[in-house]
């Protein structure tokens, strides 16, 4: 809610998740909290987040200058840093509103060396729709709850080790017509070793999973049911040199296995007469490594440059169709359909992402920024109306959908006014497109497994004026 506030970022709308940034689709940003990565951030349709704000310390969206660690999403990055516990003493905290309920506690598990943080979150809106006068409306569910913490053990002055998860779930049932069963799940184990007063090294282990269940039932001949699943397994190293005042020098890199299953789409109740249909699985490994220098040139002229280079293998299980060349992606273009085992290369997709960024200080309170950004996106969301819903299914590159990617320019003043604690900037940006993923008119995502005859890739451009 507070970065729709900032310039260049708009809300979808209330009863809405996700948020645009700079024009971009909401599918282009990435969200992690504690680097476990949030496929779907809302509850109630994007009335509330999915983890509970008493577990969140600080946060940064990256709409531009993204640094070379970063990448995977061509609007933005959004990173929350979830707060440790208290290492001293206990100490509890709750509150009541219209809606929801919640309650965290905090405390050391060993005094000075380690410690604890629970937050828990649920809602009684159930109740609430049981006062409402609307039939449809009083016989429909709406429920959430999530619990989130984190475990933080320091075993010596050089060494911290932080174990956070989170569990969030979303029922919601709209009269006698739909249903909708929604979770997120994700943990992490980070261990931050200094290696010398210079160097340090900081070592992650992801798991995610976001998982969904619709049952519609608008036509009772036709009504079905379909269930759908990602798995997000991760490896993460970065590493920090800092010399004697002038250069701080970042490398490492990644490597994300993903597993998606989309599901079957199967007939609900004893008088549908829907066909199954079996929509498939999704494998694909991304790796990226990177390295970054961010330079002191002069007092005033601070230099950042960085290159990323990311690699994306599309696997098997898969039937693939080959069209011909030339020809619409569409089943009368086919003229060769391959079989591939799995976890059998489909196909490769490399990149290299450059990062460049000058900071230019005018005066004691004034500077002037430029940046470039080039980023490679490999997962996309299938989604043929303006807000996103639970229902929405991400989708990775394969052998006939390529990687969307992006060219950005921004330039920017930033003017502070220390007397009156105001910070002030301009900005204004170029963003360049290619290979954008769209959807044909009237795409149903639940009518084939092969997603290339729903889609369309093109080209995109926006620019734009900032004011903070």
């Amino acid at each position: 809610k507070v970065i729709q506030m900032l310039p260049g970022v708009q809300t979808m709308g209330e009863g809405a998740a996700g948020f645009n940034v700079r024009g971009s689709a909401a599918d282009q940003n990435m969200i992690y909290i504690n680097k476990v990565p949030v496929y779907n951030s809302s509850h109630l349709f994007g009335f509330f987040t999915s983890f509970s704000p008493d577990i969140v310390k600080d946060f940064t969206l990256y709409k531009s200058n993204l640094p070379a660690s970063y990448g995977g999403r061509l609007a933005s990055v959004f990173d929350i840093t979830a707060r440790q516990g208290n290492i001293n003493k206990y100490t509890a905290h709750g509150g009541i509103s219209p809606v929801t309920g919640r309650l965290s506690v905090e405390g050391p598990l060993k005094r000075g060396k380690s410690s604890f943080i629970l937050a828990a979150r649920s809602t009684y809106s159930d109740w609430l729709l049981t006062r409402l006068q609307d039939p449809e409306l009083r016989d429909s569910k709406a429920n959430f709850y999530d619990v989130s913490g984190m475990l933080t053990w320091e075993p010596g002055d050089k060494t911290l080790i932080k174990v956070f998860g989170y569990y969030s779930h979303d029922y919601f049932k709209l009269g006698i017509t739909n249903q909708y069963d929604y979770n997120n799940a994700g943990g992490s184990l980070s261990i931050r070793r200094r290696m010398g007063s210079r160097v340090s090294a900081d070592l992650a282990l992801v798991y995610g999973t976001y998982d969904f269940t619709t049952i519609n039932e608008q036509v009772a001949s036709e009504a079905w049911t379909q269930p759908f699943r990602i798995d997000h397994y991760e490896t993460k190293l970065d590493m920090t040199w800092l010399s004697l005042g002038k250069h701080r020098l970042t490398f490492g890199g990644n490597a994300i296995l993903y597993n998606l299953d989309r599901g079957e789409v199967l007939p609900y109740g004893d008088i549908s007469i829907r066909a199954p249909l079996d929509l498939g699985v999704d494998n694909g490994i991304e790796t990226a490594v990177y390295l970054a220098d961010e330079i002191a040139l002069t007092p005033r002229i601070t230099l950042y440059g960085g290159l990323r280079f990311s690699t994306f293998m599309a696997l098997g299980p898969d039937q693939v169709q080959v069209y011909g060349e030339g020809l619409p992606l569409q089943p009368g273009s086919v003229v060769e359909v391959r079989d591939a085992a799995p976890y059998e290369v489909i196909k490769t997709y490399y990149g290299l992402e450059p990062r460049a960024a000058l900071n230019f200080m005018l005066g004691a309170n004034n500077s002037l920024k430029m940046s470039y950004n080039r980023v490679n996106q490999y997962m996309f969301m299938l989604s043929n109306t303006i807000a996103i819903s639970p229902t929405d299914q991400w989708k990775l590159v394969d052998y006939n959908i390529t990687p969307p990617f992006v060219d950005q320019l921004s330039l920017g003043f930033y003017q502070d006014f220390p007397r009156g604690g105001i910070n002030t900037s301009l900005e204004v940006y170029y963003k360049s497109i290619g290979d954008v993923v769209d959807y044909r008119d009237g795409a149903n995502f639940i009518s084939t497994p092969h997603v290339e005859q729903l889609t369309l890739q093109g080209e995109q451009e926006a620019y734009g004026f900032e004011a903070l």
